[in-house]
């Protein structure tokens, strides 16, 4: 294993487990308008965790599209953008 895959894993492993912890600490904040507006346009696609089940017209469609271009080896960033710009579109278009 080089020295770089480990940075990198050892690095993401301490972002997501600080991202969880943080979590549980803002669970009883109130949220700023400006907050609740950009993580409206993160999919979130379990139904479980949505408001109504019409929320997925838009989510999986995302999913699909993000889902083939990680499956065809494209950088993660750009899976992330165009997941986020199909969701975001379908909902402006509702």
């Amino acid at each position: 294993m080089s020295s770089d895959y480990l940075i990198a894993l050892i690095g993401c492993t301490v972002v997501t487990y600080l991202s969880r912890v943080a979590g549980f600490y803002a669970g009883g904040r109130e949220l700023t308008l400006r907050t609740q507006r950009i993580l409206a346009y993160v999919p979130i696609i379990t139904l479980g965790v949505t408001d109504s089940p019409s929320e997925l017209d838009s989510r999986i469609p995302a999913l699909i599209v993000s889902g083939a271009l990680a499956y065809k080896a494209k950088p993660l960033w750009l899976c992330l953008v165009a997941g986020l710009a199909i969701y975001a579109a379908i909902e402006l278009a509702i």
